[in-house]
């Protein structure tokens, strides 16, 4: 008796679960959710990141070409200030051995890496409590 009091709870859950998950799907599509900050950062799902990073495109459209890479520290009022930039050129030239991690800029905390697999890596200052924010991603990723 009592197992079968315990499966007859197990499915009402089960089906009250679902009937919950199927209305909660009805309501909301996935046009209505927030998915980060969308002013052009590669790094938009991040919205707790001391820096904001930001590919740079010569013209618009299909024709662009990339420029390079900008750098923003977001202070604690969440305003940004250019903390390093790096060229197109300035990263085709690091990034050219691809053997070893290669250092392509530094400034005023930061630094930004070409890393061995063809990717680019931020790091930020320490916080407060001693922790270093890193970001990677690759060039063709979303924004960039």
């Amino acid at each position: 008796m009592r197992t079968m009091k315990l499966s007859l709870l197990i499915a009402l859950l089960l089906v009250v679960g679902v009937v919950g998950v199927t209305s909660a799907d009805d309501e909301v599509s996935s046009e209505d959710w927030i998915v980060g900050i969308s002013d052009g950062r590669v790094n938009h799902w991040e919205v707790a990141a001391p820096a904001a990073v930001y590919c740079v495109f010569d013209g618009e459209g299909e024709g662009a070409t990339f420029a390079g890479v900008q750098v923003l520290d977001i202070n604690a009022e969440n305003n940004g200030e250019l903390a390093l930039s790096a060229t197109a050129d300035e990263i085709a030239v690091a990034s050219a051995d691809s053997s070893v991690n290669t250092l392509i800029t530094a400034g005023n905390g930061y630094s930004l890496y070409s890393l061995t697999n063809g990717g680019l890596e931020l790091t930020a200052p320490a916080d407060s409590e001693g922790k270093v924010y890193s970001f990677v991603w690759q060039l063709g990723d979303q924004n960039c």
